[in-house]
């Protein structure tokens, strides 16, 4: 389900929200694949850009192409 909920804002009662992984999930995930959970991280990071930008907070190129 949380597959499906991430990379967008949801409203609850109001307040835009944005779901993504819990943290422990990215250090099993770390440990546990080939990449070293990159892939999964690089998720993560993509739905805090969008919230950066939600907020209007500035993000270098640096911060942009941290997973490229």
């Amino acid at each position: 389900a949380i597959t499906r909920m991430r990379n967008q804002f949801h409203d609850l009662r109001g307040t835009p929200v944005m779901v993504t992984y819990h943290p422990s999930y990215l250090l099993r995930t770390e440990s546990n694949s080939p990449d070293g959970g990159k892939g999964e991280k690089r998720k993560v990071w993509e739905d805090m850009l969008m919230v950066m930008e939600r907020l209007g907070l500035p993000i270098s190129d640096k911060q942009r192409g941290y997973f490229k």
